[in-house]
Order: C-alpha cells, then sequence, then structure tokens
C-alpha cells in the first residue's frame, strides 16, 4: 500500500500563532484536537518499507513520530528516507535545525531541493553546518524531471509562481499506482500552467492560507499574496480534480468545521485538509 499523510495544515507558524489572541489561537491553546502544524506531507510506501516527508516544518519532531505511527509497526525508524524542499520560507526548511549536533545529528539524511534553495542553505548558519558536518546530504531536483522513489512511487518537482526571496518554489506531482496528487502549499496567483497542472491530477492538495482578502489589513494583505479559496473557488469550478486546500493562517475561518466558509467549501465539492489525514494512492 502506498499512502499520503497530512502531518500538517496550518500557514507557516501554525495554530496557535505566536502573539495571537484569535479564537482560533485561544481555542488551540486550551484544546490539542484544536492545534495544527506548520505544513508538512508525508508519503509512505509500506510495501517497500520506505518513508518521505516533504518540507521540514517547526513541528518535524512531533510529525516525524505522526509519520512513524502510521507505518503500521512499532519499529518502524522515526527518521525518513529522504526530505524534499519546496522553498525557503521558515514553516518548510526551519526544522532542519533538529538534524545537526543539538538534535538527532543525522548522518547523511538525503535531501533533495533546487540548486537555489542549496545555496541559500550553504550560506546561511546554522544550515551550513548540517551540510559541512555531513547531517543532510543535499540532491539537487531540476523541475519537470520524474524522481523515483519506490518501484510504485515517484515525484515530479514543478516550479510555481511565489515570492521567492532567497530560492525558487516547487510544488510536487506525487505519482502512485492508482491516483496522481499535486502538493502545492504555497502560491501566489493562478497561471494557465498552474491551471493546467490541476487539472492533469486525480487530487491537488493546495494553498488555501486565506479564505478572503478582508483577514489582514489591506497593505500586509498585499504583501502576502496567496489566492483566497473564494477566488479558487471560482477559478476551479467544474474541475474534475478532488481538491483540499491546506497552508491555513490562523486568521482562516476554514479552521472551525462549524463555520459558512466550511460548508461553502463543502457545497462546492472541496475539501479542507485535516491534521493526520491520510489518502491511499
Amino acid at each position: 500500500m502506498q499512502k499520503l499523510v497530512i502531518l500538517g495544515s496550518a500557514q507557516d507558524g501554525g495554530v496557535p500563532h505566536i502573539g495571537c489572541a484569535c479564537s482560533h489561537c485561544q481555542q488551540a491553546r486550551h484544546d490539542p484536537a484544536a492545534v495544527r502544524m506548520a505544513p508538512s506531507l508525508g508519503i509512505i510506501d509500506l510495501e517497500a518499507d520506505k518513508a518521505f516527508v516533504i518540507d521540514a516544518s517547526p513541528h518535524l519532531p512531533d510529525q516525524l513520530y505522526r509519520l512513524r505511527s502510521r507505518r503500521g509497526r512499532e519499529e518502524s525508524p522515526f527518521l525518513p528516507d529522504a526530505i524534499f524542499l519546496t522553498h525557503a520560507h521558515i514553516g518548510h526548511y526551519l526544522g532542519l535545525a533538529y538534524l545537526g549536533k543539538e538534535g538527532w545529528n543525522t548522518q547523511a539524511l538525503p535531501l533533495y531541493c533546487t540548486a537555489e534553495m542549496e545555496s541559500f542553505l550553504r550560506h546561511n548558519k546554522p544550515f551550513r553546518y548540517l551540510l559541512e558536518q555531513g547531517n543532510v546530504c543535499c540532491h539537487r531536483l531540476l523541475p519537470h524531471q520524474r524522481h523515483p522513489l519506490t518501484p510504485a512511487l515517484s515525484l515530479l518537482p514543478v516550479e510555481v509562481p511565489h515570492r521567492n526571496e532567497d530560492a525558487n518554489t516547487l510544488a510536487y506531482v506525487i505519482q502512485g499506482r492508482t491516483l496522481s496528487v499535486l502538493y502545492m502549499p504555497d502560491l501566489d496567483y493562478y497561471t494557465e500552467a498552474v491551471l493546467a497542472l490541476i487539472r492533469e491530477v486525480d487530487i491537488a492538495i493546495i494553498d488555501g492560507t486565506f479564505f478572503s482578502g478582508s483577514e489582514l489589513p489591506a497593505m500586509r494583505m498585499a504583501g502576502v499574496p496567496h489566492p483566497p479559496v473564494v477566488e479558487s473557488l471560482a477559478r476551479l469550478e467544474g474541475i474534475q480534480t478532488r481538491i483540499i486546500f491546506t497552508h491555513l493562517n490562523h486568521t482562516n475561518p476554514l479552521l472551525d468545521p462549524a463555520h459558512p466558509a466550511w460548508q461553502r467549501v463543502s457545497a462546492a465539492g472541496f475539501a479542507v485538509a485535516k491534521e493526520g489525514e491520510e489518502i491511499e494512492i
């Protein structure tokens, strides 16, 4: 069996969010079931006894434990067989720090990313130490060049538009035996190429950071131009692909299943990612 596991579905800061006293964050501080970790996706092939992680979030220790528990046996290793990175924003690579001497002190753990992302890591402490000390071994990915994981699984990296202050941004198409899944937690705007990519897969787990453009003041929203879910509902109306929204900001009403926003998304035939959700592929 091959499956994906939603290891984290919040925006980079998670829920509860630092310094925030909104109702979502307050609830998460008192109710563990309301906590959402930073974005990450686990990939498991039980037949090959292999596991992989897309993105090393600040919640990596808890997410690796969650991944281990989904591998089906207690003696499964905590470490994945490789980590794949999407881009250089803190919710997607900060967890690499746990692999160094102060943490796990891993040895040559395969780390896959673009040349730009590798350069960012090599030129910035403390991440450069992970490479210099051999905690991770970087392998460069080329967009649109398929990468085999196991006999039943492969990844296709695809570059997508996002704020690339330090490195470019990848989405991944995961091909299983029966289904193809696009994992695209961050996006600035839709292009025809992005829309075509979504149409080509069976399932698309995509950027749902904000439900609407009214969640932040206009000046702040302009600095983080994720397409709001209401736009996605319109742009993707009638599409055959199963759409799942992830990377939810702590302001997003989709964090509350009782909110009318959740009902609107569900009525449109779309879904909201759930922590620990499994998808057989």
